[in-house]
């Protein structure tokens, strides 16, 4: 959720989540972010990701996080 908005049409949707270049933004932006808010030492269900490769939504890079 960090820099969603710097990677393919994420730009256009700073208006409904926000953007980390604004500070404001970037304190409920990192509390809302999956990726930022892992505690080591839990246990997490096995989880997949999966997008296509030219789907515009999704860079296909965020999903080998």
């Amino acid at each position: 959720m960090l820099r969603y908005q710097k990677f393919k049409v994420g730009s256009y949707w700073t208006t409904e989540y926000g953007s980390a270049d604004n500070e404001k933004q970037l304190f409920y932006l990192r509390r809302y972010s999956p990726y930022h808010n892992v505690k080591p030492g839990t246990a997490y269900p096995a989880v997949m990701f999966f997008t296509g490769d030219s789907d515009t939504r999704v860079t296909p890079f965020m999903r080998a996080k």
